[in-house]
């Protein structure tokens, strides 16, 4: 399926793609049952090397996208990142996320503070939310995500410099 977000097309994953554009597991695994029954700090901290981060997703998509790519993360099975706001660059989020088999998803705060968990489906899972926002994610199967800042140009630093494959 072939699908076009901010003129950038997604990727078609599958497991030679993941092991092409993954390291080697970048964190000690944790339980994902425990790690959804937290909350919070009282302020932001690292957000944690649960996952492959900032992947490259070929010259063009840097070249034609209509916004700015804010994140590139791979998930391995029981990867995560903990929880944060994205506060050092507010700004709407759009983030397109492929979920193996939909044992996956993110949690955010309801309007009294209370954490929920938004699960994803298997493949593509389409979301937007405001930053700063508190907000993890958590997965017991490969994810792959694409997100945009959706008020920040194509022409910001991070899209002027192309990582090399």
């Amino acid at each position: 399926m072939n699908i076009k977000i901010c003129n950038v097309n997604l990727p078609d994953i599958n497991y030679e793609w993941i092991e092409k554009h993954s390291t080697a597991p970048p964190f000690p695994e944790i339980n994902i049952d425990d790690f959804l029954l937290t909350k919070p700090p009282q302020t932001e901290i690292f957000r944690g090397s649960g996952c492959n981060v900032n992947f490259f997703l070929g010259k063009k998509a840097y070249e034609t996208t209509t916004r700015k790519i804010s994140g590139r993360m791979i998930y391995p099975p029981n990867g995560y990142m903990n929880w944060h706001t994205n506060g050092d660059c507010p700004g709407t989020r759009m983030y397109a996320a492929w979920s193996e088999t939909g044992d996956s998803g993110m949690m955010f705060l309801d309007k009294n503070g209370i954490p929920y968990i938004d699960q994803d489906i298997q493949g593509w899972n389409i979301r937007t939310f405001d930053c700063p926002t508190w907000h993890n994610v958590w997965s017991r199967c490969w994810r792959v995500s694409i997100g945009w800042n959706l008020k920040e140009p194509p022409d910001a630093l991070e899209n002027m410099v192309f990582p090399t494959e």
